[in-house]
């Protein structure tokens, strides 16, 4: 067991977040947008290539649970199993174009189009 392993916070910048959320929801749909809370403590290696230099960032996720599962998770089924999970399951088609699509919007906006 390592006492004193740790990993940095994950922050978004903010003005960068405004501005890619304004290209997403043009090119892609202000619906297709979800504010959500982190309810876990959980750490990503992300910050590790952020923070020194100082680099502007946003990190973003593509939720990929099949509606059907969410809904029957909140009206009492089965709880919606997490990303490390061997029970994880995503629906391949929505999620994986939707994370490409959002990946080139965001390129595009940064490289001035």
């Amino acid at each position: 067991i390592v006492a004193d392993e740790n990993v940095p916070p994950t922050l978004n910048t903010p003005d960068l977040v405004a501005r890619l959320r304004g290209a997403w929801e043009q090119e892609i749909g202000p619906d297709i947008m979800l504010d959500v809370k982190p309810s876990g403590m959980g750490g990503e290696d992300f910050p590790y290539f952020t923070r020194d230099p100082d680099i502007p960032t946003v990190y973003w996720q593509v939720g990929g649970t099949p509606p059907e599962e969410i809904i029957a998770a909140a009206n009492g089924g089965p709880a919606i199993p997490s990303h490390h999970s061997p029970l994880f399951k995503i629906a391949p088609e929505s999620s994986v174009t939707l994370g490409v699509e959002s990946t080139v919007v965001a390129l595009l906006e940064l490289m001035g189009r």
